[in-house]
């Protein structure tokens, strides 16, 4: 099979993709860097499968990238069966167009509003309960840019914070908190609706207050689940994921004291070296196997050849 990998900056988990793919399903790979491609380099090389790399983090640096990634998987969606697709990739750049998917169709999750410059910060938070209150940027990740704020002039702040970035010019959103009653929360992996594996990650205090922030970057530890996956948060996973129309996501989701809340989607995960010592499997490997025998036709990966 051919496998286009799109991608910005490669990192350990597009290069350990690439390995996989060679090594363990006789795939020939080709990486395109979405600074340098064009439409028609995809055309020339006529993929079986496009997996979309350009993670949201990307955002805190180059902006500019992901308005083109959009554009062009728009392009390949007609042509090419790619994982995660236009309208996916959209929910993964924007919290707030993700927000108002899951909404549509009553998946609980933090209320959220983009931040409007014609109104002052107190009308913008309007409806979103008491503080404390979440900022953080529409689009981006691994903990640049949120705060979690008790008072008006905390939330300005974090406003300003934001929009004085370089690299950043997307837009800012605001958030109701939802509070965790757990230590931990939830990393669940669907693949064409159906959950391949969950962890749980700890969480982490940004300012000396009760843990309430789970982020790899910023210091949460990556947990083994004790026993297979609840029923109850399967199927809660499953919906968000149809929610936002991705044929692969990783959502974060903690429990409240009403029920599950769905943090974040995460359609391009940052997946670490130590994943496979902790879990006891290489997780990137066994993504690969169940995205192939859900989308890919048969033939095409017993026989490693290329259609």
């Amino acid at each position: 099979m051919k496998v286009a990998i799109l991608h910005h900056d490669l990192e350990w988990t597009e290069k350990e993709l690439k390995r996989i793919l060679k090594e363990k399903f006789n795939a020939d790979v080709e990486l395109f860097d979405i600074r340098r491609v064009v439409l028609e380099d995809f055309k020339s090389f006529n993929p079986d499968l496009i997996l979309n790399r350009v993670y949201a983090s990307v955002a805190n640096r180059d902006y500019t990238s992901l308005k083109k990634t959009l554009s062009l998987l728009r392009s390949l969606d007609e042509t090419f069966l790619i994982v995660n697709s236009f309208n996916a990739s959209l929910s993964d750049y924007s919290k707030a167009h993700s927000f108002n998917l899951m909404k549509s169709v009553n998946i609980r999750t933090p209320n959220t509003k983009l931040y409007d410059e014609n109104y002052d910060i107190q009308s913008n938070i309007l409806g979103l309960g008491n503080f404390p209150l979440i900022v953080k940027r529409d689009t981006g990740g691994r903990g640049i840019g949120l705060r979690k704020c008790n008072t008006l002039e905390e939330i300005e702040q974090a406003v300003n914070n934001i929009k004085s970035s370089e690299d950043y010019t997307g837009g800012i959103i605001f958030q109701e908190f939802h509070s965790p009653i757990e230590g931990y929360d939830y990393r669940v992996w669907i693949v064409g609706g159906e959950v391949i594996l969950y962890h749980k990650r700890t969480l982490i205090s940004s300012n000396g207050e009760a843990p309430w922030l789970a982020s790899r970057s910023l210091g949460s530890k990556i947990l083994p689940p004790e026993v297979s996956i609840p029923e109850d948060l399967k199927e809660f996973s499953k919906a968000a994921a149809e929610s936002i129309g991705a044929e692969f996501d990783v959502l974060d989701i903690i429990k409240t004291g009403t029920g599950y809340s769905v943090i974040e989607h995460n359609p391009t995960p940052n997946v670490r070296p130590e994943y496979e010592g902790i879990l006891g499997f290489n997780v990137l490997e066994k993504l690969i196997d169940s995205i192939r025998k859900k989308y890919l036709k048969m033939e095409v990966l017993l026989d490693g050849s290329n259609n």
